[in-house]
């Protein structure tokens, strides 16, 4: 909370909001009520500047905002089940314009539904760093490309791919609580123009990387689309204290070398 003053009032701004697998509409009306300025448009407090969700149960759009035109920073970590419809980005930020956007999905299903770019560009104008963190294994990575060609501003993306094994759930309670096994259903995506090219697209971040298939397919169509890359990190392991990975190993200079020729810029 950050407070402001004038000469004859003191009021409480609201800037910073976390939610906790609770129902939002309740929560944003208890801020109504206590004097925070909301949207009318949508019950989001407007002045919000930051919002992170932590886990969303219901089957429907978990949020939607509306005017919030000082928003920077949307930060999601939701583990996906097979009831969960995949979301639109487009949709759920409503009139922002961010520029920071963290989505985490916990190894699970991917929950967010691949866009083009004539839908994203009202919301992603002035998205400048995106994290896309725990994709399972399982999944693909082509279908994040959609974020470049939304984001024409997008200076770094990265990208985390790995299997928590900690958070390993046995099969009996996977169906229980309607885990999926198909986590990478639906993400299907094909980019809008087969000559598209990012030009203000600087650092690209891969955790996990593996010198094979889809790793490689997705670091040449990367190179392809970026049009002045300043530097490609490529790591092999992330860093998590729990899976006993200390320190994300980055691939060695030799490494590099020998990866170069299956890397060919097209």
């Amino acid at each position: 909370m950050a407070t402001q003053k004038v000469p004859s009032v003191e009021f409480a701004i609201l800037t910073k909001f976390v939610a906790r697998r609770i129902g939002l509409p309740q929560d944003f009306q208890h801020m109504q009520s206590a004097g925070v300025p909301v949207s009318t448009e949508s019950g989001t407090p407007a002045t919000l500047r930051a919002v992170k969700f932590n886990v969303f149960s219901s089957q429907h759009d978990p949020f939607c905002f509306g005017h919030v035109p000082l928003l920077l920073t949307v930060r999601i970590i939701n583990a996906g089940r097979s009831w969960h419809r995949m979301l639109k980005l487009s949709e759920l930020l409503g009139e922002t314009a961010i520029s920071n956007m963290h989505l985490n999905f916990k190894s699970e299903k991917i929950w967010v539904k691949p866009e083009g770019r004539k839908q994203l560009l009202p919301v992603f104008r002035r998205l400048r760093l995106v994290y896309l963190l725990n994709i399972s294994e399982e999944c693909d990575l082509a279908w994040t490309m959609f974020i470049l060609e939304g984001a024409p501003a997008l200076k770094e993306l990265c990208v985390m791919v790995r299997d928590h094994s900690y958070e390993a759930v046995t099969a009996e309670r996977r169906k229980v609580y309607g885990f999926s096994e198909e986590k990478g259903k639906g993400l299907e995506w094909e980019p809008s123009a087969s000559d598209f090219k990012h030009h203000d697209m600087a650092v690209l971040k891969i955790y996990g990387f593996k010198a094979q298939g889809k790793f490689v397919s997705y670091d040449r169509r990367f190179r392809k689309a970026a049009v002045n890359p300043e530097d490609i990190h490529l790591y092999e392991n992330p860093a998590c204290d729990k899976c006993k990975h200390v320190v994300p190993k980055a691939w060695t200079w030799k490494q590099r070398i020998s990866l170069r020729p299956r890397l060919v810029w097209m």
